[in-house]
């Protein structure tokens, strides 16, 4: 979201309050941890590690040049960002900082090909069991009686949001992966992703919020930024910090 946006107060309350509603609902709270591996583990077996090959496999047949340096640099930040606990698999490949604007050998690149085999049994292994304990879950909330899965019915139609499900993981979103300043960029299920960057910034919907290092749930977060908009807000009429600007202003005319 560019820098003005994040100047809309509304944007903060209807974030929150989307976020929340899908996450924290009776029905959706149980599931919400399992389906966000499974989102993780989908995005990463079928579009992450696809797009890793094909660029691991361009630096090993075509001859080293510059253009080719923005593909390794690619390579090496997400294979950094992998190795996040919470935003990858927390496998960390050991690569050598010295090696960021040099020519990687063919061992190193069959050393990064064999980490990528690696976290393809991994992610798989993630996404089998996420969905076995999320559709374990499942079996256990719609019970074994007529009334209790009337019952499951019943609470999966009143909190369960269709419309609002479709905007906040984007699944009309044709292009699930694209590049943008040498990183590999996810573009749909915003809100099973945890936020790069270590700051109040993120994607929009995303879950949690990351703040020096430390991930706060998107709803208090933003309740919290509304808050002390309006005590700054209040904070400027109080001291009529408004007024005293344009009698400033006009008194330079």
């Amino acid at each position: 979201m560019p820098w003005y946006g994040e100047l809309i107060v509304t944007r903060w309350a209807y974030e929150a309050l989307a976020v929340q509603q899908f996450r924290n609902n009776d029905y959706t709270r149980p599931l919400y941890n399992y389906e966000q591996l499974i989102s993780l583990a989908d995005y990463k077996r079928n579009y992450w590690l696809r797009a890793m090959r094909q660029r691991v496999t361009e630096l090993e047949k075509e001859p080293w040049s510059e253009a080719k340096r923005a593909t390794w640099h690619l390579i090496q930040n997400e294979l950094c960002d992998d190795a996040d606990y919470y935003r990858g698999s927390g496998l960390r490949f050991p690569l050598d900082p010295l090696y960021y604007d040099s020519a990687p050998n063919q061992d190193l690149l069959h050393l990064i090909s064999s980490h990528l085999n690696r976290l393809e049994t991994y992610y798989g292994r993630m996404y089998s069991r996420s969905s076995q304990r999320r559709d374990s879950i499942i079996r256990q909330m719609q019970g074994r009686t007529p009334a209790e899965r009337e019952r499951f019915n019943r609470l999966k139609e009143e909190n369960y949001n269709v419309a609002l499900s479709k905007l906040l993981r984007s699944v009309d979103e044709t292009e699930k992966i694209a590049v943008y300043n040498e990183r590999l960029l996810q573009h749909y299920d915003p809100i099973y992703q945890f936020p790069r960057r270590n700051t109040l910034k993120s994607h929009f919907y995303a879950p949690y919020k990351r703040l020096l290092g430390v991930y706060i749930d998107t709803y208090w977060l933003n309740l919290f930024v509304l808050v002390a908009s309006i005590f700054l807000q209040w904070l400027m009429l109080y001291f009529r910090v408004l007024k005293r600007l344009l009698d400033r202003l006009g008194g330079l005319f």
